[in-house]
């Protein structure tokens, strides 16, 4: 296995190290994945509706937003909210256990400079499951 390398998402604007969420919904733990980067992720049970929420300062322009992840037979599609409103979902299924995943979500508009709220929020599924894993998130201003 070839781990992915954290350059390959380019330059990183805000990297959030997911361990310290401003809020969450569910039950979520720091846990051990030997064959992912670093070696831990944020993980939640298989519970829908399950979310995990980060308070940070955003300007006005275009993002893009990167998770790193574990792709799996279990895993949920995670919609991607902003102040409580969808800009996107990223599937974490897959057909067996993809470690180190970039998932990214593109053209994100923002409208206005300030503290916003972004959810991870695992309200959907392709598999029956709502598993999700986190290593790191990035968020990147594209213009």
């Amino acid at each position: 296995m070839t781990p992915a390398k954290l350059s390959e998402l380019g330059t990183w604007n805000n990297t959030i190290i997911p361990f310290f969420p401003t809020s969450y919904v569910g039950v979520w733990m720091i846990t051990a994945f030997s064959n992912q980067y670093a070696g831990q992720s944020y993980y939640c049970t298989d519970v829908q509706n399950s979310e995990v929420a980060y308070k940070e300062f955003m300007q006005a322009g275009t993002y893009s937003i990167s998770i790193f992840c574990t792709k799996d037979v279990n895993r949920g599609i995670c919609t991607i909210l902003i102040d409580g409103v969808s800009v996107g979902t990223l599937d974490m299924a897959a057909g067996s256990a993809l470690y180190n995943q970039i998932l990214t979500l593109s053209s994100i508009t923002v409208a206005t400079s300030g503290a916003h709220t972004i959810t991870f929020k695992m309200a959907t599924t392709s598999t029956g499951h709502y598993y999700m894993t986190l290593s790191f998130i990035n968020i990147k201003r594209t213009a």
